[in-house]
C-alpha cells in the first residue's frame, strides 16, 4: 500500500496499465463535500464531479497551492520549521468543501471513487494463474477477496513477509518467504523473466 500510495512503482518501470492503485496516492485531492468543521455541504460537488474527479496540487486554487507547497516542503536547512496549514485547502470545483487527499478511508468502500478502479483489481482476480501477496496484514477487502477467488478458481497463491500468515491461512504456511521485499524481489522479477524468457523462444 504504501508503495502505491508514495508514487514509488514509477521508478520500478511499472505501467498505468498494470497497476491499481487501490487506495490511493500521495498528492491527489478530491471533493470531501464538507467544510472544515465536518459539516456537509449542498454547495459542494455532486454526482460524477465527486466521485470520478481528482485534482494535483498544481490544479489546487493558486493559494490554497502555494500553502501546502510551503507546509510540506523542507528547506535547505534541516532545521527549518515547516509552515503549518492554518485550513485544509479547498476543492478547485465547487470552492466551497475541502479537498481531501486521493486515499481511501477506513469506512469507505473501494467503488466509491473513480480513481481506485474496483472494477479492474476485481477481473483480474477472475483472470490471473497466480496471487503474490507482499507485505500485507491479511486486514483488507483486497487480500479477502483475493483468497476467497483463489480458492474458488483454484489459483496458487503466495507470500512475502517479514511475519508469517495468520493461522486461518493454512494454504500459504508452505508458501511464504519470511523475508525483506527488496531482497527477494528482484531475484522473483529474474525468475519470471526468465520463464517468459523460455516461454516466448518455444
Amino acid at each position: 500500500d504504501g508503495l502505491h500510495c508514495a508514487r514509488l512503482h514509477g521508478k520500478l518501470g511499472i505501467f498505468d496499465a498494470q497497476l491499481v492503485e487501490a487506495h490511493g496516492r500521495i498528492g491527489l485531492f478530491r471533493c470531501s463535500g464538507i467544510d472544515a468543521s465536518g459539516k456537509s455541504l449542498s454547495t459542494a460537488c455532486k454526482g460524477t464531479d465527486a466521485t470520478d474527479h481528482w485534482y494535483e496540487i498544481d490544479e489546487l486554487l493558486p493559494q490554497d497551492a502555494h500553502a501546502f507547497v510551503q507546509a510540506t516542503q523542507r528547506g535547505d536547512n534541516e532545521e527549518e520549521q515547516q509552515q503549518e496549514l492554518s485550513a485544509p485547502p479547498r476543492c478547485p470545483k465547487c470552492q466551497q468543501a475541502c479537498a481531501m487527499p486521493m486515499a481511501l478511508l477506513f469506512d469507505e468502500m473501494y467503488d466509491s471513487h473513480l480513481f481506485f478502479e474496483s472494477d479492474a483489481w476485481d477481473s483480474w482476480y477472475d483472470e490471473t494463474d497466480a496471487i503474490v501477496f507482499i507485505g500485507t496484514s491479511f486486514a483488507v477487502q483486497l487480500t479477502s477477496e483475493a483468497i476467497k477467488r483463489a480458492k474458488r478458481h483454484n489459483i496458487a497463491l503466495f507470500n512475502i513477509n517479514l511475519k508469517p500468515p495468520p493461522a486461518y491461512l493454512k494454504s500459504l504456511t508452505n508458501r511464504s518467504i519470511m523475508a525483506p521485499c527488496d531482497l527477494i524481489l528482484p531475484r522473483l522479477y529474474e525468475h519470471v523473466q526468465q520463464a517468459l524468457l523460455r516461454t516466448t523462444t518455444k
